[in-house]
């Protein structure tokens, strides 16, 4: 899938967009390890992801889509988004639902419309495949990518918390 908003471009990863996504998501997990207390980034983030990429993409209702600049192969990502149909046990009335599990997006191209591309993208490969709901996980302490969601029609569902065996506090 390919699509054009505003001079930036969203497709469907490549295997040569590979070692980038992973320079990516060392990037994302590490911010996200920031926000999570508790949560780290290990130092094999990068090779397990050039590991798991191709698999990821390679599995049907599986999504990896990227945003560059331009339509031009040789442009630099600007972000990534996976998203991934996931089938409901028949006990929630097996439901197809559509689940964004990773987006993210360099510092320097936030606030210009990236995500809201690759998450409008996913939404609309999901609602192609037939979902029924849509669904995205954020770190706690990410307000900016809630008021995001929000905005393109997301509500909250869940709070999760954890604890850390051995810590009070």
């Amino acid at each position: 899938m390919d699509a054009a908003h505003g001079g930036m471009h969203v497709r469907t990863a490549r295997r040569a967009d590979v070692p980038t996504i992973a320079d990516l998501r060392v990037q994302a997990l590490g911010e996200r390890a920031r926000l999570q207390e508790g949560a780290r980034a290990g130092s094999d983030v990068r090779q397990r992801s050039e590991q798991m990429l191709p698999v990821w993409m390679g599995k049907d209702g599986q999504f990896l889509l990227v945003a560059t600049p331009s339509e031009d192969s040789e442009a630099p990502l600007l972000g990534y988004a996976m998203g991934r149909i996931r089938t409901d046990p028949p006990v929630l009335r097996q439901q197809r639902v559509g689940v964004i599990e990773e987006c993210f997006v360099l510092p320097d191209h936030r606030g210009a419309g990236v995500g809201r591309e690759l998450v409008a993208t996913l939404s609309r490969l999901f609602e192609a495949r037939e979902a029924h709901a849509l669904r995205a996980a954020l770190p706690p302490g990410n307000e900016h990518a809630l008021g995001r969601l929000a905005g393109l029609g997301y509500t909250p569902l869940l709070v999760s918390m954890r604890r850390v065996i051995g810590r009070r506090h």
